[in-house]
């Protein structure tokens, strides 16, 4: 019977125990706190599944951007390609728009007549160099010195033009639509002009690559590697200088001085700014056909 009433007595006081506000906290405490690291836990893989997104779409505009700079790229080389040939039209050796291409051109709007007549090659005898001097050296200079023109030649088809009223870039145009019109001998004379005209212009150092077109175009290599020798050194940071140096052993070794056509190819690769992809591909294919070591 004691017994009895002391297993009743447990009972009652578990029961007691139980519902007692104390002990009623417990349960929904650990309920509570299991809820809150679920929602962390949920808030955390939100998280995780915005940056997937986020990288996601990051890669996407980064193929997008790769695609545009390959597709850029594609139409750079085309340009290249299609005035190469462009220039090699002017020089008589036209190349499909295939082939290697080369020193790239400037741009200009319009038309102009011109004879395109061929001009008298002036007297031989000047002096390319032996050896190729950096930019800023005296002895490249000096071993370039221009030859004297005979005062005897025959009138050339464009003599008597000059630039006209404008401003420089209108005046390069002139120039420039000249070439294009095969007058070679009125737009030697109109990059000459140009040249005197504004010794540190913008656009003199495209000048004087041009002046030498002029020459190259004609077959006077002797002009020719003058001109583009001054190029060279004295627009050392123009975006012909590359050109210059490139068309520089070219005329060299029209002339036969392979050596110095050589030295020229060579410099193209150390070059500041450096030579786009197809001069540096010209200038190797150039120095081979030479046998350059």
């Amino acid at each position: 019977m004691v017994r009895l009433k002391t297993v009743s007595y447990i009972v009652l006081a578990l029961g007691a125990f139980a519902l007692s506000p104390a002990t009623a906290t417990v349960v929904p405490a650990a309920h509570a706190q299991s809820s809150g690291t679920a929602e962390l836990v949920e808030r955390l893989q939100l998280r995780i599944s915005d940056l997937e997104r986020m990288v996601s779409e990051m890669n996407g505009a980064n193929e997008e951007l790769r695609h545009e700079n390959r597709t850029l790229k594609d139409r750079f080389d085309r340009f290249e390609r299609e005035m190469d040939f462009r220039l090699g039209a002017l020089e008589g050796t036209g190349r499909p728009p295939g082939a290697a291409s080369g020193p790239t051109s400037g741009t200009a709007s319009g038309t102009a007549s011109g004879t395109g007549a061929e001009r008298t090659a002036p007297a031989a005898g000047a002096s390319t160099g032996s050896v190729l001097a950096p930019p800023g050296s005296g002895n490249g200079r000096n071993a370039t010195a221009p030859a004297q023109r005979s005062t005897s030649a025959a009138p050339r088809a464009g003599a008597g033009v000059s630039l006209p009223a404008g401003s420089e870039e209108e005046q390069y145009n002139y120039a420039f639509e000249l070439l294009n019109a095969r007058d070679f001998a009125g737009a030697e004379q109109a990059f000459d002009a140009f040249i005197k005209a504004h010794p540190k212009g913008r656009l003199t150092g495209n000048a004087q690559y041009w002046l030498g077109e002029t020459y190259y175009a004609r077959g006077d290599f002797e002009q020719a590697a003058v001109a583009f020798m001054k190029g060279y050194q004295n627009y050392p940071g123009s975006a012909k200088g590359p050109d210059n140096l490139l068309k520089l052993g070219m005329s060299l070794s029209k002339l036969g001085k392979k050596n110095e056509a050589c030295d020229a190819f060579s410099r193209i690769a150390s070059l500041s700014p450096p030579a786009s992809d197809a001069i540096k591909r010209r200038a190797r294919s150039s120095a081979d056909g030479l046998g350059c070591r």
